[in-house]
């Protein structure tokens, strides 16, 4: 799994509009990364387990829930989550008596990037229903990350490494011929093999999305740059010309790769994809 700090940027427009979304279904949503520090929480979230965020964003999620002052709601999910951490989905509920209360918590995996803990509340009569969702850091249909995850993922790195780093922007090619002729269910195979191929080409721990469409992005965090990423973008660029079998057909894409690099090309995420992005 990834190490990537998945918080959204209160300095974008689009970003406080994603962040806005997740306040207003009620649902408490936390982040978690393969350490098992919070990287993202929503403020009902904190408002949940009585906690100011200022003192516990990056911090084990053990010793946040142990700091929980209400003694049946941090037992009940240190239980949950100490049970289901391993698992890739998971879902249980629970009743404060005392509050009158009853708690639905769905644990689902970020392929690559932890494990997603969402709690919501219900009427104490009743039923609760998993309802397992990534609030934009998550693309459903390729299992990478979305346009704002990696965003948020990229700023964070950006702000606190010291490492060089590589960004990779990709168009695939012929991409809505394919789409047109073939019909949007052939092109969602495509885009699920397309996803399989970046995740097979990149590192456990590089950031891998899919922006919008047939574009995707990677950040690649750590080598010689610009070297690391060019080498990058040759493995991608052969392995998404090979031909990909879909429904018994056999077709041909290709990709246009741009490449930034930190700190070479710029020092922020708008920099870089200015460069990079020109594809």
């Amino acid at each position: 799994m990834s190490n990537s700090l998945l918080q959204f940027e209160p300095n974008c427009a689009r970003h406080r509009a994603e962040r806005e979304s997740t306040e207003s279904t009620g649902r408490s949503i936390c982040v978690i990364d393969s350490d098992f520090r919070i990287v993202f929480a929503n403020q009902c979230f904190w408002d949940l387990i009585d906690l100011p965020p200022a003192g516990f964003q990056f911090v084990d999620i053990e010793m946040v829930l142990a700091s929980i002052r209400d003694d049946d709601m941090r037992n009940r999910l240190t239980s949950i989550l100490s049970k289901n951490s391993a698992t890739q989905t998971a879902s249980a509920s629970f009743e404060l008596a005392n509050k009158k209360k009853r708690y639905s918590v769905s644990i689902d995996s970020l392929i690559g990037d932890g494990l997603v803990l969402t709690v919501e509340q219900a009427s104490i009569d009743s039923v609760p229903q998993a309802d397992p969702v990534y609030f934009g850091v998550k693309d459903e249909l390729t299992g990478l990350l979305t346009r704002a995850g990696f965003n948020s993922t990229s700023s964070q790195l950006l702000q606190r490494s010291t490492e060089e780093i590589a960004v990779l922007f990709i168009d695939l090619d012929h991409f809505n011929q394919v789409n047109d002729t073939l019909g949007h269910q052939f092109g969602d195979q495509v885009l699920k093999i397309v996803a399989q191929r970046l995740r097979k080409a990149t590192r456990e721990f590089d950031a891998v999305a899919r922006l919008d469409g047939d574009e995707f992005a990677i950040l690649q965090v750590g080598g010689i740059q610009p070297a690391a990423g060019k080498a990058l973008a040759r493995r991608i660029g052969s392995s998404l010309s090979e031909p990909m079998l879909v429904d018994d057909q056999t077709i041909h894409i290709g990709c246009s790769i741009g490449i930034a690099t930190f700190p070479f090309d710029g020092e922020t995420l708008d920099d870089l994809q200015g460069t990079g992005g020109l594809a």
